[in-house]
């Protein structure tokens, strides 16, 4: 992260399971993808919505990297992105 979202700082992030910034049904679709990381071995790409700037609602392209694989058995992973992917696309989303 190269920054934290407005409202956000390292007294009410760091620590916290990245869970409980994910929003609604984005949280198992995040817990897919964390899964399919370590049974595949393979980086992830993935979309979700989670909290942005203030709490807001704001949509995200993740993507999920495996390191430290070790005896077969991945020990980390790595989570990259794009923050507040296309607020175009959330817009979409929204209207339906």
């Amino acid at each position: 992260m190269n920054h934290f979202a407005e409202g956000f700082d390292e007294s009410n992030v760091i620590g916290i399971p990245v869970l409980d910034f994910i929003l609604g049904t984005s949280k198992q679709v995040f817990a897919d993808a964390i899964n399919k990381t370590r049974e595949t071995k393979t980086v992830q790409n993935f979309e979700h919505f989670a909290y942005g700037d203030n709490m807001s609602e704001s949509y995200y392209h993740n993507f999920m990297v495996p390191i430290d694989i070790k005896d077969g058995n991945i020990e980390r992973i790595w989570v990259g992105g794009k923050a507040h992917l296309i607020d175009n696309k959330l817009q979409n989303i929204r209207k339906g």
